[in-house]
C-alpha cells in the first residue's frame, strides 16, 4: 500500500474512534434530603393570608448537576385544593431565600388532608435549567397558592447541611425551632469522561512518516513512536 494511503488511512481510524466514543451521560443521583415520611412526623400549615405564608428548607448541594426532581411530604388542609409550587432559590448573605431559580407546580395535590404526613408528592424539575454545585447552599421554597397547604417536618434538627424555614405574612423568615422539612433532592450528575488520547494509539500510527504527525508526545523517529505505543 502506498505511504499516503497508509496515513490517510490511520487518520481515517482515529476519526471513527473519536465519533464513536461516548458522551457524557448525566445519571440521577440522590442529593440532599431529610428525615423520611411516615408516624411520628409533624406538620406545618402555610398559605396566603395565614400568619405562616411559607416554609422553606435551606441545604447543601451534594452534587453538581442539573436538579431532576424534588420530593416532599406535602399535602393540603381545604377543598378544593390549592396549588403547590415548590422553587429552588439562592440565599442571600445571611443564609435566607432570595433569588428563584427554578420552580415546579403541582395542580393536584394529595387528595387526602391527613395524607401529607406520609405521602410524598414529586415535582419534576426537569427542563427548568435548575443546576446545583456541590458545596454551594440553596433553599426550597414551597408555597401554596390557596389556604392552606401541609408539608411534614423531621422532628429533631438532624440534618446538618441546612435549616427549616417559615415566612410570615409580612415576608419575615424565622427558624422552624428544631426541625427541617422531610424532603429529597435528585441531581442529574454529568458523568466524567476521560479527555481523548493526544498520542498514537497502535504501531500502524507510526508506520510510514506516520510518527511525524504527533506533537504531544512528539518522537524524533518511528522506533521512539512504536516504543510509546507498546507502553501506553
Amino acid at each position: 500500500m502506498p505511504t499516503s494511503l497508509r496515513i490517510l488511512g490511520s487518520a481515517a481510524a482515529c476519526a471513527v474512534l473519536a465519533l464513536s466514543a461516548p458522551a457524557a451521560l448525566a445519571a440521577e443521583v440522590a442529593d440532599a434530603h431529610a428525615g423520611l415520611p411516615g408516624p411520628g412526623v409533624v406538620g406545618q400549615i402555610f398559605g396566603p393570608g395565614m400568619f405562616n405564608a411559607a416554609v422553606a428548607q435551606t441545604f447543601t448541594a451534594e452534587h453538581s448537576g442539573a436538579v431532576s426532581r424534588l420530593t416532599l411530604s406535602a399535602g393540603w388542609f381545604s377543598n378544593p385544593p390549592p396549588g403547590l409550587q415548590a422553587s429552588l432559590v439562592l440565599l442571600d448573605g445571611l443564609g435566607l431565600p432570595a433569588a428563584t431559580l427554578a420552580s415546579a407546580s403541582l395542580t393536584n395535590p394529595v387528595s387526602n388532608s391527613g395524607e401529607f404526613l406520609t405521602t410524598p408528592v414529586i415535582f419534576d424539575f426537569t427542563g427548568t435549567g435548575a443546576k446545583v454545585t456541590a458545596g454551594a447552599q440553596y433553599a426550597v421554597v414551597l408555597n401554596a397558592s390557596a389556604c392552606c397547604g401541609g408539608v411534614s417536618l423531621a422532628p429533631g434538627d438532624g440534618y446538618l447541611g441546612g435549616r427549616g424555614l417559615v415566612q410570615s405574612d409580612s415576608g419575615i423568615w424565622s427558624d422552624i425551632i428544631g426541625s427541617d422539612l422531610v424532603f429529597q433532592l435528585y441531581v442529574n450528575e454529568a458523568a466524567s469522561v476521560p479527555p481523548p488520547r493526544k498520542g498514537p494509539v497502535s504501531k500502524d500510527d507510526c508506520k510510514g512518516n506516520g510518527w511525524k504527525a504527533f506533537s504531544s508526545p512528539s518522537f524524533r523517529n518511528q522506533g521512539l513512536c512504536v516504543a510509546y505505543t507498546n507502553h501506553n
